[in-house]
């Protein structure tokens, strides 16, 4: 942070400090009551997701969070942990063996509120930690295939109008592809991509210090956050 904003560091300090306790106020809760409010945590969540596309505020238009003054609060968020503590306590008390679509439906509408906000990158890794929680369950594959394919029968048919929509979702993954291809041009779309590798390289092994000139990277505070660190640490504190 004292690299890419350093105007931002106390404030994120501060933000760290809180969350610390947070964690640690966390901890003490009993893993049994967490458990048994799961599914109440999760409709609450997803209630939140709901209502911050109304009243929320976001970047560029988007609605993401809820403007709490000197702090935001994103549900999307508190989403990953719903959703582990609501899947962990669905497979403890009825087995790997039973019917998932009540918990495939509750994966699916925190996946698409999230999506419609919208932030394809969270969305699609609170459908990745659902999937693979089922799997390391032991969920039967046979359960996962059939829901998985009824899922894309559902969503295809919007699957047009989501990308119309939301340009810029495609426009990203096009990027990224024409990223892997070799064929990005820094004035384009990946550009960002160019620029988070660039800080990578030029962090070295044991990086350039807080006190580095980071190059133009846009959003090295939150999305290219990592770019940022490993430009400060080095490959050795990336890693």
């Amino acid at each position: 942070m004292g690299v890419a904003e350093p105007g931002l560091l106390e404030s994120h300090l501060l933000r760290v400090g809180l969350a610390l306790l947070a964690m640690l106020g966390g901890s003490f809760l009993p893993v049994r009551l967490l458990l048994r409010y799961a599914l109440g945590l999760l409709l609450l969540n997803l209630l939140l997701l709901a209502l911050v596309l109304l009243v929320g505020d976001g970047p560029m238009g988007v609605r993401r969070w809820f403007d709490l003054g000197p702090f935001a609060f994103q549900p999307s968020e508190l989403a990953k942990i719903a959703l582990v503590l609501y899947l962990a306590s669905f497979v403890g008390r009825k087995g790997e063996d039973y019917p998932i679509l009540g918990p495939a439906l509750l994966v699916g509408s925190t996946v698409g509120l999230v999506l419609v906000e919208p932030d394809f990158a969270t969305a699609l890794f609170l459908f990745l930690l659902g999937a693979s929680l089922f799997v390391l369950a032991g969920v039967p594959w046979r359960r996962l295939i059939a829901i998985g394919l009824a899922g894309i029968l559902v969503l295809t048919p919007f699957s047009g109008a989501y990308l119309n929509r939301f340009r810029y979702v495609s426009e990203r993954f096009s990027g990224f592809l024409s990223y892997l291809r070799g064929e990005a041009r820094p004035e384009e779309t990946a550009y960002q991509v160019l620029q988070a590798q660039k800080a990578v390289l030029l962090g070295g092994p044991l990086g350039q210090g807080p006190g580095g000139s980071l190059p133009h990277l846009p959003e090295a505070h939150n999305d290219m956050v990592f770019a940022s660190v490993v430009f400060a640490t080095g490959w050795l504190g990336g890693s």
